[in-house]
């Protein structure tokens, strides 16, 4: 085996690892979290309310440890990811530092083209769509407001397709919305796979973006 097919092997081995992590832990993040049924407020948040107002002041908070713990997990694998990444492509975290930002613009870019849900279910009661802020991964309990505009799209196209009482005109609307979205999405996608291509340097991580399609 010659030293470009130990490399390529190397890339294989190395996505696959990082895929295996990355949904391992977005499978732990749609399990209940035991910050959920431990964490409790502050008592003087609880004081002079009523049961119900207790369980909902409980829930919330709750709610908001498992958002906050789902957060720092991430921050801890994205971290991983960038210093595995890093030491796979011999650059300092430095140059990894410049390439980053536009390599996740254009997956972004190529993402929000793509924008696409699954329907989900083994019967007519539990059939759903995988809406993004349901669905493991990184836009799983994020607010439409934070959401890249084409699944914000597609979120807003699932809520009407799924109210009986919708128009179609307010159905069509929804449409060209995500339409509008992801046709934005592809044309500006050329222009920032030639900006990442720009700064890919050395040869070692222009062969790694090539093979992942994020340049030409």
């Amino acid at each position: 085996m010659n030293r470009q097919q130990i490399i390529l092997l190397a890339l294989v081995v190395f996505s696959a690892a990082v895929g295996t992590i990355q949904v391992a832990t977005w499978a732990n993040n749609t399990r209940p979290s035991p910050l959920r049924f431990l964490s409790f407020p502050p008592p003087q948040m609880l004081q002079g309310l009523s049961k119900e107002e207790q369980a909902r002041v409980i829930e919330d908070w709750r709610a908001r440890a498992v958002q906050e713990e789902t957060r720092k997990a991430q921050e801890r694998l994205d971290l991983k990811v960038r210093q595995a990444w890093a030491r796979l492509l011999q650059i300092t975290d430095q140059q990894w530092a410049l390439i980053e930002p536009k390599n996740e613009r254009v997956q972004g870019l190529w993402e929000q083209d793509l924008s696409w849900v699954h329907y989900l279910g083994r019967d007519e009661r539990s059939l759903h769509w995988s809406r993004p802020s349901l669905s493991p991964g990184y836009m799983k309990g994020m607010s439409r407001e934070r959401m890249p505009v084409a699944w914000r799209a597609v979120e807003e196209l699932l809520d009407v397709i799924e109210d009986p009482n919708a128009t179609d005109q307010r159905v069509r609307e929804k449409i060209d919305a995500l339409q509008q979205a992801r046709a934005n999405a592809r044309k500006a996608l050329p222009k920032a796979r030639q900006e990442l291509a720009a700064i890919a340097t050395p040869p070692r991580v222009e062969a790694v973006l090539l093979l992942q399609e994020k340049i030409d």
